[in-house]
């Protein structure tokens, strides 16, 4: 997010500015820190109920960081307007000056354009529904199929490896690997 001087539109459940991490990049490096409330707003992200995490953080960044804030330009952008076939993508800091109208008991928001939609009782009951929705894919949720997953191996922040698989040590000095059958040539 840029630095502005807005306020979150509720202080009392986000606070301004706020880094939480680290989370897990794709190759697996602990280093990625994001606003809270950019994680909270992020369509891909959710709480693992169980493990009390959030999860999806990295895709949702990667794909931020494509996207520019039809508000200030800059990308990082990552809350986008409810209505489908709007285009309209923010950060979560430049809601307030861009006129979107928010509703954070389902963190959707709807941009100018769209803001009187909002109120309307089949946007409600669309919202509704894919709520209950979301609510049975994050039960569903399959950890192995998360990119960040599994790299917790020893040395994977190195190494890249993810759980049961292997790796080809070698000594170029004493010319051995450590799987039979491997020489080293030259």
């Amino acid at each position: 997010c840029p630095e502005t001087n807005t306020v979150s539109y509720d202080k009392s459940v986000f606070s301004d500015r706020e880094l939480i991490g680290p989370f897990a990049t794709r190759s697996g490096k602990m280093k990625l820190f994001v606003h809270f409330e950019c994680a909270t707003w992020a369509p891909e992200v959710f709480i693992d109920t169980e493990s009390l995490q959030f999860r999806c953080v990295y895709e949702a960044y990667s794909r931020g960081r494509r996207l520019p804030c039809f508000s200030c330009g800059q990308t990082g952008a990552t809350v986008g307007c409810y209505v489908e076939s709007c285009q309209k993508v923010y950060h979560y800091c430049c809601l307030a000056n861009a006129k979107c109208r928010a509703l954070p008991e389902h963190f959707v928001i709807f941009c100018a354009s769209h803001a009187s939609r909002a109120d309307m009782p089949m946007t409600q009951q669309l919202i509704l529904a894919q709520a209950a929705m979301a609510a049975r894919r994050s039960a569903e949720f399959d950890p192995e199929e998360e990119v960040t997953a599994g790299l917790d191996c020893p040395h994977s922040c190195y190494t890249g490896l993810r759980r049961n698989e292997t790796e080809v040590i070698f000594s170029r000095k004493w010319q051995i690997a450590s799987h039979d059958g491997w020489r080293l040539q030259g």
